[in-house]
């Protein structure tokens, strides 16, 4: 009798333990969805944001401290982009930090922007000759937010971009839009001329 008590115990302990088990995968789950809702939702709620935040960004840097080298923002944006797409080590490069792998590599992305056009803004030999007029920075102005935006939407997976805003949806990921942002830099410095 005190056998069958005992059996009973363990296998009631057994049970709960597997129940337990069970609840705690279930709670992982739901915590995993959780958080990758909470992350689409940010993006989908500030896709605008982002983008105008980026706009004025660039407007306040090309207007004040940067306003000799638009054409060194483009430059670097296109080797950010490379970098992070086509160099093996950068575009595999996946730390567990405990975001999505396209979060990772936007941020690379940016810092790889940052410290080119840092680097390239002290080099002397991309001193401009002729510094560009206020329409000049105006047009630089979209077209570097306009072609980072196309840079990382490239970076981030479809299902995420499907949530965005529907003028995110229709200037920089439905076709022509998408693809023209890469060209656009391009003809401003064939089009564009200093004095």
């Amino acid at each position: 009798m005190e056998e069958e008590i005992i059996q009973n115990t363990i296998e009631s302990t057994e049970n709960t333990i597997e129940e337990t088990m069970t609840i705690a995968e279930q709670a992982q789950n739901g915590l995993d969805v959780l958080q990758s809702t909470e992350f689409v939702d940010f993006i989908t709620q500030f896709d605008v944001l982002f983008v105008l935040v980026l706009l004025l960004g660039s407007a306040f840097y090309f207007y004040t401290v940067g306003k000799d080298h638009p054409i060194i923002c483009l430059i670097a944006a296109y080797v950010a982009y490379v970098s992070v797409t086509l160099i093996p080590w950068v575009a595999n490069f996946s730390p567990s930090i405990g975001q999505p792998d396209y979060v990772v590599r936007a941020g690379i992305f940016l810092a790889i922007l940052a410290i080119i056009g840092l680097l390239m803004a002290r080099n002397e030999y991309f001193e401009p000759y002729h510094p560009p007029q206020d329409w000049h920075l105006a047009a630089y102005t979209i077209i570097f937010a306009g072609l980072t935006v196309a840079f990382v939407a490239r970076i981030v997976p479809p299902e995420i971009l499907s949530e965005t805003s529907e003028l995110t949806q229709t200037l920089f990921l439905s076709e022509p839009w998408s693809s023209l942002w890469f060209v656009y830099p391009i003809a401003a410095l064939l089009l564009i001329k200093g004095k």
